[in-house]
């Protein structure tokens, strides 16, 4: 009886084995099934989104606004001594350009000897001019004196004096009075003749003034600085060419300029 229960237990064991291994084996299968048919069926999840679409490109920016950097307009005989590198970043008031001194501080000095040159001159002048009249004043007392003799001794009595007697005074009084005449005369063209020198003598001092004046302005304008901030440019000519150290320049010319970042193309 109990080798017979043995046998049965041992038989229910076996079947309850054999269906539990059955069962898990279905489990795994259908799980890699259901794996299986979520990868190969694609899945795509659609949402409101903005429409970009981006493209490559190569080129340069270039700003469509910029601050030039001018030659001062009173700034005359100037010549580029030093520039600030191109592409470089400055601040506001930074040198940018600086222009040559040496052939203004020449220029001055020379002017201002040729303004004490004329300074001389026009003392010399005056001086001439006081020595010339005081000369002239005398010419002409002399000569009225020497007409107020000859009327005095003027000879009319035709009765008393000889015929030669009576026209040689009438001679010495005209030749008196022309003495006179010729005296005014000359003193009215030195006066005329010293007006000129002196008009001529105060134009050379303006001029050399004016000059002065234009020289010093220039020295006071030979660093140019920045306006504002920004990256410092140098501007080109028609012929594409930029400003270079060395070169002359003139009053208002464009040199550089410093692009507004703000505004590009």
């Amino acid at each position: 009886m109990n080798s017979v229960n043995t046998r049965f237990l041992n038989t229910n064991v076996l079947i309850h084995t054999y269906l539990y291994l059955l069962f898990f084996a279905g489990v795994v299968s259908c799980d890699d099934h259901k794996r299986t048919n979520n990868t190969s069926i694609p899945v795509h999840k659609v949402k409101t989104e903005t429409f970009q679409r981006n493209v490559s490109a190569e080129g340069n920016l270039k700003a469509t606004k910029s601050i030039p950097i001018n030659v001062p307009l009173n700034a005359r005989g100037l010549k580029v001594e030093w520039l600030a590198k191109e592409g470089t970043p400055v601040s506001k008031n930074d040198v940018v350009i600086r222009f040559d001194k040496t052939s203004l501080e020449e220029r001055l000095k020379n002017t201002t000897i040729e303004l004490q040159k004329t300074a001389a001159k026009q003392k010399k002048e005056l001086l001439n001019e006081q020595k010339n009249r005081s000369l002239r004043r005398l010419s002409e007392e002399i000569a009225q004196k020497e007409f107020s003799v000859a009327q005095k001794k003027l000879l009319k009595d035709n009765d008393i004096y000889s015929r030669n007697q009576i026209i040689e005074s009438q001679i010495n009084t005209t030749l008196a009075e022309g003495k006179i005449a010729h005296a005014k005369t000359t003193s009215s063209i030195h006066s005329k003749v010293h007006k000129k020198n002196v008009d001529l003598i105060s134009i050379e001092k303006t001029q050399a003034e004016k000059e002065i004046k234009e020289v010093k302005d220039s020295m006071a304008e030979t660093e140019i600085k920045a306006p504002e901030d920004g990256v410092f440019a140098l501007a080109k000519g028609w012929r594409g060419n930029t400003t270079s150290v060395g070169q002359e320049v003139w009053p208002g010319q464009k040199l550089a300029e410093l692009p507004l970042t703000s505004s590009l193309e």
